[in-house]
């Protein structure tokens, strides 16, 4: 063989498995994320306010509110949504009446969440969210009580 047939097939394979390469980087960029949005009530009232459907929060949620430096002993699911997450465009949903999160997501399973109240952000956190795992948002509460946006990966 010659020297230039050489590095033509060797150029040949370097092209290959550099397309290769960006096209498994770029596809991993691209999966959209399965998510679920908790809405979580914190208070130190052992129940939930008169006229309110609110249920015990998930056991594994509750513990995971009670790992971080938060003051209230009781939480309670107001409201849990599932919803899916392109890379291409911010997902909004709605969590209550008064709150809604705007939900991006990135590379390496990063998301940017927005939380809005009455319209209003009121709290922005990005941070990678491996599946599994749990990303809180909270913002100010009336009264001696906690709002809370509990994200979980679904898959």
């Amino acid at each position: 063989m010659s020297a230039r047939l050489v590095r033509l097939i060797g150029a040949a394979w370097f092209l290959a498995v550099l397309t290769l390469a960006m096209t498994s980087a770029s596809s991993a960029q691209a999966a959209d994320l399965k998510l679920r949005a908790y809405l979580v009530w914190g208070t130190d009232d052992p129940k939930p306010p008169a006229g309110k459907d609110y249920k015990a929060a998930d056991a594994e949620i509750e513990k995971k509110l009670r790992s971080l430096p938060l003051k209230w002993q009781h939480y309670f699911e107001v409201s849990r949504t599932n919803f899916v997450v392109s890379p291409s465009a911010p997902t909004k949903v709605s969590v209550s009446g008064k709150c809604e999160i705007e939900v991006k997501g990135g590379p390496n399973s990063i998301v940017d969440v927005v939380m809005r109240n009455k319209g209003e952000e009121v709290a922005r956190q990005k941070q990678p969210l491996p599946s599994g795992q749990y990303l809180i948002v909270s913002g100010n509460a009336p009264n001696s009580s906690g709002w809370f946006v509990v994200l979980k990966r679904e898959e």
